[in-house]
């Protein structure tokens, strides 16, 4: 109920805010695990929902058809908008169903004995139809379903949602083993490597071990991402994000199907200087650091640090750009200040925001400077902030890209 409360009273632009739209379709992904149709597909549904059906046209009278509506029907559906509207605030799981399972049970139940007394072959036959249509679930759900979902399952899933958004040098961390098993098995020779820190129910490994293998791992890769089945539903995989979110620099994110990935960079900003640049609205860039030297390949480390000279009356998503000689746009990061965390209109006067970015430089980027640009821009319509002198934008440094596999830091 709090995390419900906390969507409600965000402002959707801000990366929260609750969404209306999301429910009838979790409700219709409810419906399909209600049924236990996971490998028999909507055909299971449509028989239940057939059989249901005739239960009602065989009803002994409007009373008796009314009752069995009630009884089954009110139950049911509530459980189902319970589950949909809950499921902004932490996830959809078949387990939540489950109160209404017997109420489903009682109304099959009570369909097939109306057909029956009016024809004992039909009851026969819906029986059966039932039967054939959980069988396939039934057959091979404990040996097959290595993952919760709520709707038709693909195994491949995992792999295909993931292996597009990374590349052959990034390292992808799975908070959950069964998941990471599914992208090991169709994962091709170009594809990123992965690990684990094992943070999903059952089995929790300590986080501190997770930590301490995912601060090893990542100097060793051009980006670690962190892929957290059901985001930072467990307490586990919040925890690693947070670690992450402050020890390392995000460098991108979003949300691969019921997986959160979240990519890093790791590095260590040797140059700073500081700031003192107004954007208005009670919004000013205090300082910048950054790394002095990249590889292609691997990323570049940027640290921000935003001042509250007054209570910030809108938000602002902050665009860290890395620009060539010749102007080409070679790497980017944009997000809201603190890992998305602390969005401007959440400042108090005279808070200090620090704010890291993390900038991947794609393999085969020829090798000389880029320069830093730091700005801020209205997240629904994309309009660029001013500061104080007109411009949209402050150049912060350079970075000397060297060549290909070579160390940051080394020329």
């Amino acid at each position: 109920a709090a995390r419900l409360g906390a969507r409600a009273a965000a402002e959707p632009g801000a990366g929260g805010g609750f969404d209306w739209a999301a429910v009838p379709p979790a409700m219709r992904d409810g419906l399909y695990a209600a049924f236990f149709a996971y490998d028999a597909g909507w055909a299971a549904v449509g028989v239940s929902v057939l059989v249901l059906g005739l239960g009602f046209a065989a009803g002994r009278s409007a009373v008796d058809r009314g009752r069995a509506a009630a009884i089954v029907g009110l139950p049911v559906a509530a459980v189902l908008a319970a589950a949909a509207v809950g499921a902004q605030a932490h996830m959809l799981a078949p387990r939540y169903l489950i109160v209404a399972t017997p109420f489903l049970v009682l109304g099959l139940g009570w369909a097939v004995a109306r057909l029956g007394e009016r024809s004992g072959a039909a009851a026969l036959a819906a029986a059966l139809a039932l039967a054939a249509a959980v069988a396939p679930t039934l057959a091979g759900y404990v040996y097959q379903r290595e993952a919760e979902v709520d709707g038709p399952w693909d195994p491949a899933v995992f792999w295909r949602d993931v292996a597009p958004r990374t590349a052959s040098g990034d390292w992808v961390v799975f908070n959950i083993l069964s998941v990471a098993g599914l992208y090991a098995r169709y994962r091709g020779p170009s594809d990123a490597p992965w690990g684990y820190a094992q943070l999903w129910d059952p089995v929790h490994e300590p986080v501190d071990t997770a930590i301490a293998r995912v601060a090893a791992g990542a100097p060793r890769h051009g980006r670690t991402w962190l892929a957290l089945y059901k985001g930072t539903v467990s307490p586990g995989s919040a925890a690693l994000k947070a670690w992450a979110d402050t020890h390392l620099f995000p460098a991108g994110g979003a949300w691969a199907g019921d997986v959160l990935l979240v990519g890093y960079v790791e590095g260590r900003p040797d140059v700073s200087r500081a700031l003192a640049v107004d954007f208005g609205r009670g919004v000013r860039l205090a300082g910048a650091a950054h790394a002095s030297r990249a590889a292609a390949g691997k990323g570049i480390a940027v640290a921000l640090r935003w001042e509250a000279t007054a209570v910030p009356d809108a938000n602002a998503r902050v665009f860290v750009h890395a620009y060539a000689r010749d102007g080409t746009l070679v790497a980017q990061h944009d997000g809201f200040p603190a890992a998305d965390g602390r969005p401007p209109k959440t400042w108090a006067a005279g808070d200090v925001v620090d704010d890291r970015h993390g900038l991947w430089v794609p393999p085969g980027t020829p090798p000389g400077p880029l320069r830093l640009v730091v700005g801020l821009y209205d997240p629904k319509t994309g309009e660029r902030w001013r500061e104080a002198g007109g411009e949209d934008a402050v150049e912060i440094g350079v970075v000397e890209v060297g060549r290909q596999g070579a160390a940051p830091g080394r020329p």
